[in-house]
Parts: structure tokens; C-alpha cells; sequence
């Protein structure tokens, strides 16, 4: 085993600023978790935690500036100044060496007792690859060979597996989710425990569920999804969720755009009947939801099969969706073999040549970029209200057709031979 020593991690100043202000006042003090793995694997990480041996109360009494995260269970976040995090403001959160209760629901601790040992604290953790410490004196700390697993590029729990997923079931999608991330292998007892406590899934909330999937998903292995369904774990996901495995699990691509609802909608491209009320059910944001439905729905549609269904196309969805779908859609097509596959992707190729001359060209597909609008419509006698609106629409309608005529008067003689 190497040398605990040996092995140097460059930490934030703030993260080291902590951790000496904790040690002055006589208690221990490491960075810990997923932002050792990351350090270790030469990535970096999004956020560094601190785990320690003083008491939230110590913790808060050592900082000028603390919020109550998660106090009841140990967690006080540190707000530091630009000039003690070297690095403008910054927040870290600050968490009490713990050991946990019984875990009642599935998902959270009844209750938590404070201890002095970073090794039960880090005995408590998902799997061995985050449960590692670090401090810029003593080097690692790694109680449960997490070094070696980042080696062996494995997903293991610290523990049983058993009863880590009984305690947090959500571990289960963690543990999946880590595997597409850091494309390691899941150990055989890990997924053998998902196959046994697959049911549990259904104790989490579907917000901490679609956390999960999302993060999975935009990674750069999201054909690791299928773990989902090779576990059992997919009929807790959604209620339809288990029938894209039915239809055929689709290709899903890591070097597609990693936009949140372009990866959701190539998941859920061949269930356009089911795609929103899977999304509605995972509790997305609206306008995820909705682009996410709309890019199913793209793949739906018959093939526009002139600029002027694309310009169309654009009116009604908007040129990133469109853009993104065809860009998406190129990259399916890019390793097909097959003559049917061929012909489909120079249709896509020729699409995206339209959409490039229709944004050269400042072609007009929305309203707010026809030449006319309301005020010139009243200036030639049409009257406000549904009938005006009607024949903007019309106008615009031509002005695809024709984009050259996107001129005041060209269309003011056109609205007037409509009402004429």
C-alpha cells in the first residue's frame, strides 16, 4: 500500500483555511468524499466537503459567517471571504464526524449521534470510493481500499451492499450513476443486492430520482441506463418508465449535445404517447418537460420535405430544438451501414444545409421578425382582435413560402388582396 503521505492533493485555500482554523482550537479536521475521488482520478471536483471531530456548535463558534444547513445532522455551511478562500466568496460546508441510526424509511437516518472517530464516520459512506479523507499534512486517509477500487476502476460499497441499499435505496441509482460517470464497473454483489431490494426505489422521492437520472444521463456513458433495466430498478423509476426496455431501449449517444432535455428526449424518443407524463411524473421543471416532449415529438413527425416545411418547422418549435434535433438525429445516422440508413442520413445532412442557408439568409419564421405588425394593419383600417391576428399569421404563412418578400409594403398588398 502506498504511502499515505506520498500522495499530495492540491486543495483549495479556502478548503485549507478551514481545516487549520478547526485544528488551532485543539479538533480534527480533513477533506473528504467524492472531492478526494475526484482529486485522485485528476478531475475536478464540483464541491469540496469537510468532515470533523468539532461539533456543529464549535464549528459555528470558529467562523464568522455560518449557516445551519443541515444542522440536526451535523452539517454547518462556512461562508468565507474572498481573501480567506483566495478565490472571491465561497461556501463550504462543514460536517461533524457522525454515525447513523436505524434507517426507518428507506432513505434518511431516524436519527444521528456524533462521534470522535473519522473512521465510523467513514464507515457510514455509500461506497468506497467516496469514503476517503484527505489533509495536507497526513495525506490519506482510506479505511476501505477505495484507492484500490479507483485502480480497478470498480463501484463497490463500503460494507455489505445489502445493507447499504436497505439503508438508502437511492444508493442503488447512485451506484449506477457513478458507473456511467466515471465508466467503472458495478461489483457483482452490487448488483445482485439492486436485483433483491429493487422495490425499495419506490420509498424515494421521484425529485431525488430524476437527480439521479438526469446526472446519469449526461454523462458520457448514458448507455449505462440499461443497468437500470437489467436490475429491476426501472419499474420504480416511473409508472411507464419499464416500457422503453418493451420497445427497444434506444441508442443513446455520449458525444451528443449534454443538454438536460435533449438526452431525456433520445431516452424517450420511441414513447412519444408516454414521453411527458414520464417527465411530468419525475417532477422536471416546465420548460425541461416541454422541450423534452417537443424533441420526442420531432421524431415523430414526417420528414420536412421542403425549406418551407422546415422554416415551418422552426415557426413552431424554435431553431434550437430543430437545430439540436438534426444534429442529434446525424449523429444516429453517422455509423449506418445499411442503403435505407444511407439515404436517411443524406436527407438529415440536407436538412441541416437548409437550416445553415435559412440562418445565412435571416429568413423570417416568427411573428416578431415579420416586417409588419399590428399598428400597420390599423394604419390600412383592420380592426384589433382575433381577425388581425389571423392575418398576421397568413403574412407570415406567405413570408415562409416567399422569404424574400418579407418587405412593409409587399405585405401590406398582400393583407390588403386578403380583406379585399
Amino acid at each position: 500500500m502506498k504511502d499515505p503521505k506520498a500522495i499530495q492533493i492540491t486543495v483549495p485555500k479556502g478548503v485549507e483555511h478551514i481545516i487549520r482554523q478547526i485544528e488551532q482550537a485543539g479538533y480534527e479536521a480533513y477533506a473528504v468524499g467524492g472531492c478526494v475521488r475526484d482529486a485522485l482520478l485528476g478531475r475536478e471536483p464540483e464541491d469540496w466537503d469537510i468532515t470533523t471531530s468539532a461539533k456543529p456548535e464549535v464549528v459555528k463558534s470558529l467562523f464568522l459567517r455560518t449557516i445551519d444547513t443541515g444542522i440536526e445532522h451535523g452539517t454547518v455551511t462556512v461562508l468565507l471571504s474572498a481573501q480567506e478562500a483566495g478565490e472571491g466568496d465561497r461556501a463550504f460546508e462543514v460536517t461533524t464526524y457522525r454515525v447513523d441510526g436505524i434507517y426507518e424509511d428507506g432513505r434518511h437516518p431516524k436519527s444521528v449521534s456524533f462521534t470522535g472517530s473519522l473512521e465510523e464516520d467513514l464507515a457510514r459512506r455509500d461506497f468506497t470510493i467516496n469514503a476517503m479523507a484527505y489533509h495536507m499534512d497526513r495525506g490519506i486517509i482510506d479505511c476501505y481500499h477505495g484507492q484500490e477500487d479507483l485502480e480497478n476502476k470498480r463501484i463497490r460499497t463500503v460494507g455489505r451492499a445489502e445493507e447499504r441499499f436497505t439503508e438508502d435505496a437511492l444508493r442503488m441509482m447512485r451506484g449506477i450513476r457513478f458507473s456511467a460517470q466515471l465508466d467503472f464497473q458495478i461489483e457483482e454483489d452490487c448488483l445482485q443486492a439492486m436485483l433483491v431490494l429493487r422495490e425499495n426505489l419506490g420509498k424515494v422521492s421521484k425529485e431525488r430520482i430524476a437527480v439521479e437520472l438526469v446526472k446519469l444521463l449526461c454523462s458520457r456513458h448514458p448507455e449505462r441506463v440499461k443497468l437500470l433495466f437489467s436490475t429491476g430498478l426501472s419499474d420504480f423509476v416511473t409508472r411507464h418508465f419499464s416500457e422503453i426496455e418493451k420497445r427497444g431501449i434506444p441508442s443513446l449517444l455520449g458525444n451528443a449535445k449534454n443538454k438536460k432535455y435533449l438526452r431525456l428526449g433520445l431516452l424517450l424518443r420511441h414513447l412519444p404517447e408516454y414521453a411527458k407524463e414520464i417527465l411530468e411524473e419525475l417532477k422536471l421543471d416546465r420548460e425541461c418537460i416541454d422541450q423534452a416532449s417537443a424533441f420526442v415529438e420531432l421524431f415523430s413527425l414526417e420528414e420536412a420535405d421542403s425549406p418551407y416545411a422546415l422554416r415551418k418547422r422552426l415557426s413552431h418549435y424554435g431553431l434550437e430544438l430543430v437545430q439540436d434535433f438534426y444534429e442529434t438525429k446525424a449523429l444516429l445516422l453517422e455509423n449506418v451501414s445499411n442503403t435505407p440508413g444511407k439515404a436517411m442520413s443524406e436527407q438529415v445532412k440536407l436538412r441541416l444545409l437548409w437550416l445553415q442557408k435559412i440562418q445565412e439568409e435571416g429568413d423570417c419564421y416568427t411573428l416578431s421578425d415579420l416586417a409588419i405588425k399590428g399598428k400597420d394593419l390599423l394604419s390600412i383600417g383592420v380592426k384589433a382582435g382575433p381577425a388581425m391576428g389571423e392575418l398576421l399569421h397568413q403574412a407570415l404563412d406567405y413570408v415562409m413560402q416567399n422569404p424574400s418578400e418579407n418587405e412593409r409594403e409587399a405585405l401590406l398588398s398582400f393583407v390588403k388582396s386578403r380583406i379585399c
